[in-house]
């Protein structure tokens, strides 16, 4: 390996420190060095003394657990280097997806009652974060979570397990509670999804004397800000309230933070943008229609089915939506772990000088990592409230709704019936005195699993599954209505008619 010699003159130095003082923020890479060694071995004179690229006082280090051929010398600081403080410009704290909606009766009028979700006292939501793929390969990464900020608790804070070493958990303060309504029309509509993003998160970093990296999250300030912002405004920003659009501008938002936000929807589909030869996507994968969407191309490793069925068809004439608020839990059809992680990149700003860790690997920018495992969520008191809605009568799409988990965020999406990769396992009607009966709260235990569903405002319900195992080895459940239960047929030919 190439040695390079620095003379101690006040020249040299002076010059060091303007080509330092040229490097962008958040530039982290360290080449020069006056340690010798070669790519077999490492260092040829481990512990030795260096001076080089600002490290005062320092000793030859060889890199740790690295191949012949990739080891390298480098000038590490004896002591304790002091920390660093990054200012990235955003973190994602959650995505809330949008309820269906409900069109008027006629074009132009209001409908009675739109949906709405609403993240209340008790319930959780958040996402694993880490930022291990802002390192070199090989680094050694640990987190501590001390460090937050007083009154984040306000809104979402971090927690630390020990069972990770690598990442920490952002979560929604149980007092916090939101909201979001569903759009003014029939069916799904996901520019009405909403991400909640913090603007003012820190990272404080502090390189170990043995090479590794230890990382602490917090925020500026009192405690976490939140914004909220939907995705019909990330992608037409003029559409944004003008504060909140001159906060983000103020803040450094771009066009390319909007996309970046946005493409962490995978149902919002992507956008346009003008390119040669006209308007064309942008690279944010579709996985479903705003408006058509189906279970089909669901990354089953982020979304996961639960148990609950919502009921979406249109009123009879002359009769209202039911006027019912559900709570929806975090129960899931199958078993098994299922983890998944992604990744969004974000720019920022540095305090406390330029940083010297050769085992950084980020300019610029860093990387935020999501992830998630079933322990995030199943183990956790995971509810909504949700507020039912009625498509007009005009509608003529999916009359039912399979709830699923967002495993990254810990929220609730709404993805209607889709016949390839779901299945009718039982139907039926309610009365009361020949009258449907609206709201009411049925439950179909099968294969040991309960599935929860209500009836329609005309009195209808209908219960899917995902098809996994065949039904033919469970050939009946147990069917309960209020205070009535009876064991039912499962399948498409499974009918149950119900008076209470």
């Amino acid at each position: 390996m190439a040695t390079t010699t620095y003379q101690n003159s006040y020249f040299t130095a002076r010059l060091c420190f303007l080509i330092l003082s040229a490097v962008s923020l958040f530039t982290f890479t360290v080449s020069a060095q006056e340690c010798k060694g070669n790519l077999d071995v490492g260092c040829l004179s481990p512990g030795a003394t260096c001076n080089a690229n600002g490290v005062q006082h320092g000793i030859c280090t060889s890199s740790a657990n690295l191949p012949k051929g990739e080891r390298e010398c480098t000038c590490k600081f004896a002591g304790n280097l002091p920390p660093v403080v990054l200012h990235p410009k955003y973190i994602i704290a959650s995505l809330v997806y949008a309820p269906p909606g409900c069109a008027g009766a006629t074009p132009g009028a209001k409908c009675g009652q739109t949906g709405l979700v609403d993240y209340s006292s008790g319930s959780s939501m958040g996402t694993k974060l880490g930022v291990t793929n802002s390192m070199k390969v090989g680094t050694q990464v640990t987190v501590d979570a001390g460090t937050q900020a007083e009154g984040a608790s306000l809104s979402f804070g971090f927690t630390f397990s020990e069972n990770e070493t690598q990442t920490t958990t952002l979560t929604k303060s149980a007092t916090y509670e939101v909201k979001d309504p569903g759009p003014n029309e029939d069916g799904v509509d996901h520019d009405q999804d909403m991400f909640i993003i913090l603007i003012n998160p820190t990272v404080t970093l502090k390189q170990e004397s043995s090479g590794g990296i230890n990382w602490s999250p917090g925020f500026s300030g009192q405690g976490a800000a939140p914004q909220n912002i939907w995705v019909s405004e990330l992608r037409n920003p003029a559409t944004m309230n003008p504060d909140k659009a001159k906060l983000l501008k103020d803040l450094g938002f771009t066009a390319e933070d909007f996309k970046t936000i946005r493409c962490m929807d995978p149902f919002a589909g992507p956008g346009v943008r003008n390119g040669p030869g006209g308007a064309v996507p942008d690279p944010c994968q579709e996985l479903v229609n705003s408006n058509n969407s189906t279970a089909v191309g669901v990354n089953t490793r982020r979304y996961r089915a639960t148990t609950e069925i919502i009921p979406y068809d249109p009123p009879p004439q002359n009769a209202g939506c039911p006027n019912e608020i559900y709570t929806i839990k975090n129960d899931y059809q199958t078993e098994g772990t299922q983890t998944d992680e992604e990744d969004y990149t974000v720019s920022g700003s540095l305090q406390g000088g330029i940083p010297v860790f050769s085992s950084l690997k980020v300019q610029n920018t860093m990387t935020w990592t999501t992830s998630t495992s079933d322990s995030t969520t199943k183990d956790t008191t995971q509810s909504l409230s949700y507020t039912a809605a009625c498509p007009s009568a005009n509608y003529n799409g999916p009359l039912d709704f399979t709830v699923y988990i967002d495993q990254l965020y810990g929220t609730f999406a709404f993805v209607p019936f889709d016949p390839t990769t779901m299945e009718l396992i039982h139907q039926g009607m309610v009365t009361h005195n020949k009258k449907p009966v609206a709201g009411q709260a049925v439950t179909l235990q099968f294969a040991g699993h309960t599935f929860h569903t209500y009836t329609s405002a005309r009195g209808k319900f209908v219960i899917t599954r995902l098809k996994t195992t065949p039904l033919k080895g469970h050939p009946t459940g147990t069917l309960t209505v209020g205070k009535h239960k009876q064991t039912v047929t499962i399948g498409g030919n499974g009918v149950s008619d119900i008076q209470i």
